[in-house]
């Protein structure tokens, strides 16, 4: 039987989390329960009601942000927005490139990017 899927948003955008911390086995992220939905964590394991990320390698990748809405820039505002609520020992959620990827990805969409 085939089922309609009903979305309700038409956009998405992801941001990497990342974390140089020497520490090698564990990342606490904090954030408030609200945006738990949003907070995408590598390897995640909650103990005693606080996240973390465990670290298998020396990959500094410890998670993403994630948001939906109906256009580019509300994804975009919304990241921000979450990352300033989002905490971790030498933790970077890079959210300066987010015009720049948007503007890129519209080029790509028209035609008018690199290659083309």
């Amino acid at each position: 039987e085939f089922r309609r899927v009903l979305f309700r948003s038409v956009y998405g955008m992801e941001v990497l989390m990342s974390s140089d911390w020497a520490n090698g086995v564990s990342q606490e992220i904090n954030f408030p329960q609200e945006i738990r939905d949003n907070v995408k964590i590598v390897n995640p394991v909650k103990i005693d009601g606080k996240y973390y990320a465990l670290k298998l390698n020396h990959i500094p990748s410890v998670g993403s942000l994630v948001a939906t809405g109906n256009s580019h820039e509300e994804c975009a505002e919304k990241i921000r927005q979450m990352a300033q609520m989002v905490s971790g020992e030498g933790l970077t959620i890079k959210v300066q490139g987010l015009e720049d990827a948007i503007t890129e990805f519209n080029k790509m969409l028209n035609g008018t990017g690199q290659g083309n």
